[in-house]
């Protein structure tokens, strides 16, 4: 007599379900249409500051064009400068603040770090700041 080995009906149909648990669909990634924006202040100096101490400095990012305007990151150029702003998206109108922090590093002497904003723009927007370390 041949020996058959057979696998319960529960056990194939358990295995089922849970690779259709496990198995997640992937989000569709939103598109955003190209907007135009305008910043007040693009370059901003902040005078002679003493080494160790924190500045902010706060740039509006406003919304000129026809399109949700969608900040996806905001790359400051060096670790002594770190980003954070207000909101992600800006309808029509509307503006996004983006406050830099630096912390003056210990020298003394001419600073300039930059931030860019990415975001659905033909370019990336570049948010400047300068100063003097004394």
């Amino acid at each position: 007599m041949k020996r058959t080995t057979r696998i319960p009906y529960i056990y194939i149909m358990g295995s089922i379900f849970l690779l259709q648990a496990c198995h997640r669909k992937a989000e569709p990634e939103i598109v955003y249409e190209p907007t135009d924006v305008t910043v007040d202040a693009d370059e901003v100096d902040i005078g002679e500051i003493g080494p160790g101490t924190k500045h902010d400095v706060k740039y509006k990012i406003h919304n000129s064009g026809k399109h949700t305007l969608h900040i996806s990151n905001v790359l400051p150029s060096c670790e002594c400068t770190t980003a954070k702003c207000d909101k992600q998206d800006a309808e029509p109108g509307e503006h996004v603040t983006v406050t830099l922090t630096y912390k003056a590093e210990d020298f003394s002497g001419f600073v300039y770090r930059t931030a860019e904003v990415e975001c659905n723009t033909e370019e990336p927007v570049i948010l400047t700041l300068t100063g003097t370390i004394k």
